[in-house]
């Protein structure tokens, strides 16, 4: 193992750990651009995060002590994150030995996450919101896997995916929508295979039936890239790049 550490534009360390190859390992801490501690945890041999994780606020309060069971990225909505305790950032401490309920903000005060926990794990309905306060996704949760209905939002408002896991894997029918609320596909899974069944253009045109025709999808990071995909029997058979908009 090598000693490491990286600082920020301003010279200020960012990290310090140990380092194999490109691979970080052992213990590391991770700083606030003020100097303070903002994250404490060890790696295993392979870079993944193991144990107990530590984060705090740039007032030096604690924020959370977590694990991250299968050894990845922490993240409030993964599947694998188990919280030991949770403080707010002036110090009250709203998850105790696994158990409690998790709320965040966004800087403007309005609501970015609720979540249930119950023994480390999310139970219950999780939910999401955007910037504005408008609900953006809502999942349910038993001991800590997908089970159960998802619904995503746009920002506006309306409903525009749909979707079942059972015991966290997707399961059953799909529903996507426009964000005018024109119906956009019908699709599902069966056996953890997936299949579209039904396809409709933004102005209401069915181009795919019955697993059979036609989908026009957006793709890329700007979702430039527009593609024909062509089903039989719920599956594409083939694809082709039909414009780009950017």
């Amino acid at each position: 193992m090598t000693p490491t550490k990286t600082h920020y534009p301003n010279g200020q360390l960012e990290c310090e750990g140990f380092v194999n190859g490109e691979i970080q390992v052992g213990n590391w801490t991770f700083y606030h651009e003020n100097g303070k501690v903002f994250s404490k945890g060890q790696y295993d041999g392979n870079g993944n995060p193991i144990g107990v994780w530590t984060e705090y606020y740039d007032n030096e309060q604690i924020k959370y002590e977590l694990i991250s069971s299968k050894g990845n990225w922490f993240s409030l909505d993964s599947d694998d994150v188990e919280i030991i305790n949770y403080w707010t950032e002036d110090g009250i401490q709203i998850i105790v030995d696994g158990e409690g309920k998790l709320t965040t903000y966004f800087a403007n005060g309005n609501i970015q996450h609720i979540s249930y926990w119950i023994s480390r794990l999310k139970n219950g309905v999780l939910r999401e919101f955007y910037e504005n306060g408008q609900l953006k996704i809502e999942r349910e949760y038993k001991e800590g896997i997908k089970n159960g209905i998802g619904k995503v939002y746009s920002e506006n408002g309306t409903l525009v995916y749909e979707y079942y896991y059972l015991n966290g894997e997707p399961s059953g029918k799909v529903k996507e929508w426009y964000e005018s609320g024109q119906i956009a596909e019908e699709s599902e899974y069966i056996k953890g295979e997936y299949f579209v069944n039904n396809f409709w253009t933004e102005a209401g045109e069915q181009i795919l039936k019955d697993g059979t025709g036609k989908a026009i999808r957006k793709y890329g990071a700007t979702l430039g890239d527009i593609c024909e995909q062509y089903y039989d029997k719920g599956k594409m058979t083939s694809e082709k790049k039909i414009a780009s908009v950017n």
